[in-house]
């Protein structure tokens, strides 16, 4: 089992969360290759949410519920 789904796996079951999210940069390719990988969802765009180089970014909200 890998470290990524260890955590997840020690969220849920040792920790009783119901959930787990993130918040990733829309243009940070790898990060959401990764969290989707994983079985984390997109359930949400927050439209010029941080302001970096003279402008403004979007950002995804990704959730993983634990079943």
């Amino acid at each position: 089992m890998v470290t990524n789904e260890l955590l997840i796996k020690y969220s849920f079951t040792q920790l009783g969360l119901h959930q787990l999210y993130c918040n990733i940069s829309e243009t940070n390719e790898a990060s959401i290759k990764l969290f989707t990988r994983e079985g984390f969802n997109k359930v949400g765009l927050k439209k010029d949410w941080n302001y970096k180089n003279g402008s403004y970014k979007n950002e995804y909200l990704f959730q993983l519920l634990n079943k």
